[in-house]
């Protein structure tokens, strides 16, 4: 598989990815307040989006999504030299996407249970990860917007041949959700881009997607000139997630936690594990010196 197939993430530091995950709350802040889009957040939306409960370790928290990142990180970094081969997965099934009150119902036991089959005996660690699809042409009712849950993964220690033959399989025996798309994609790196593939796979919702249908060259029967036709295969198309659409993605994902959403396979169990406990520690500090900052400013009036 060819490395340079794309460029995974543009952030490539935790100092890079703190600041847009902050960014992105900031949006959300000034839409709750906003004439707009006031009226599209629940009442249990705002509360867990608040810092405040971080702790509660729900996916839409901006906080806990830092928090989770960073000591994910330092788990991956304390196993570095031992990553090698290390392949960053993608997996889609058209099982797992619908309109958006299909996905909004979306069971992750059973999605962690699936992917975990899908590659049993690997070595792996991911999030689960919902697109949101503003509009999907190639559906009947594609005018009406669709969400997507897929995963991305970081696996080590597998061959690169062992990586094809259960992407060959999954291609026959699955169908992604835009047609003409594969079911299993993914990158052979270095362990030295663990990180980079970690702020990927845990950016959460920052782009909406649509598609377009592949062009192919047909010989016209007449003159023989070579046109553009469509096929019948499609390619995404995304653009930058707008307000409307981020609240939607939010509330479809819900009360979801990250220990929902992380799923995780071999050795990778005891790095998920760690890494909840690491987060709920760091929140709970968090949380004790903003009472004390907050009790300090307190006092001095």
């Amino acid at each position: 598989m060819n490395t340079n197939r794309r460029k995974l993430y543009r952030v490539r530091t935790m100092q890079g990815f703190e600041r847009q995950a902050l960014a992105e709350d900031q949006r959300l802040r000034r839409y709750r307040v906003s004439y707009a889009c006031w009226h599209l957040f629940s009442d249990q939306t705002r509360i867990d989006l608040a810092a405040r409960n971080a702790e509660s370790l729900k996916a839409i928290n901006a906080i806990a999504r830092i928090e989770f990142t960073r000591a994910l990180m330092m788990e991956l970094q304390g196993i570095r030299a031992k990553l090698e081969p290390v392949h960053f997965v993608t997996l889609i099934s058209d099982k797992h996407a619908g309109s958006l009150s299909k996905v909004s119902s979306f069971d992750l036991k059973s999605y962690r249970k699936w992917v975990r089959e899908a590659l049993e005996g690997f070595d792996f660690i991911g999030l689960a990860d919902l697109a949101y699809y503003y509009r999907s042409p190639f559906l009947s009712d594609g005018y009406k917007p669709h969400g997507s849950w897929h995963c991305h993964l970081i696996v080590w220690g597998v061959p690169e041949g062992t990586i094809q033959a259960k992407k060959c399989a999954m291609d026959k025996s699955e169908k992604a959700f835009v047609p003409g798309a594969t079911p299993f994609h993914y990158d052979t790196r270095s362990g030295a881009q663990v990180d980079e593939m970690l702020f990927y796979l845990a950016k959460g919702p920052v782009a909406e997607y649509s598609a377009f249908p592949i062009l192919s060259d047909q010989a016209d029967l007449i003159t023989g000139e070579l046109i553009k036709v469509p096929t019948s295969r499609w390619r995404n198309q995304k653009r930058k997630i707008g307000p409307a659409a981020l609240i939607r993605a939010i509330n479809c994902i819900g009360d979801v936690t990250f220990k929902d959403m992380c799923i995780a396979n071999g050795h990778g169990r005891h790095l998920k594990r760690r890494a909840l406990k690491k987060t709920r520690a760091k929140l709970a500090v968090l949380r004790r010196l903003h009472q004390q900052d907050l009790a300090r400013a307190l006092s001095d009036f």
